[in-house]
């Protein structure tokens, strides 16, 4: 994970970022914050409620369309493949 954090007042808007996923430089899933069922602010809150989050904890929640096995034909990662994830705002240079 990195190369950056950053905190919440680095972020425009935390419920409406956008979220990329690439392969080996192909686009191949895109969606927004905003598109979650539950707001990463809903998220972060119900989950303090029950556990004890520290710095550099991670969050993961599921993952936009388009993953391999929905895809038509289906398409899965093979070895030596490079796949990066983006999110708005978090290093991002």
């Amino acid at each position: 994970m990195g190369p950056a954090l950053v905190t919440l007042d680095d972020l425009d808007d935390p419920d409406c970022l956008r979220l990329t996923c690439a392969v080996d430089g192909e686009t191949v899933q895109e969606a927004s914050t905003n598109d979650l069922i539950f707001s990463p602010t809903d998220i972060i809150t119900y989950l303090s409620r029950i556990i004890t989050l520290a710095p550099g904890d991670l969050v993961l929640t599921g993952t936009p369309g388009g993953v391999g096995a929905m895809r038509k034909p289906p398409r899965f990662l093979r070895s030596g493949q490079v796949v990066r994830t983006t999110l708005e705002g978090v290093g991002n240079w």
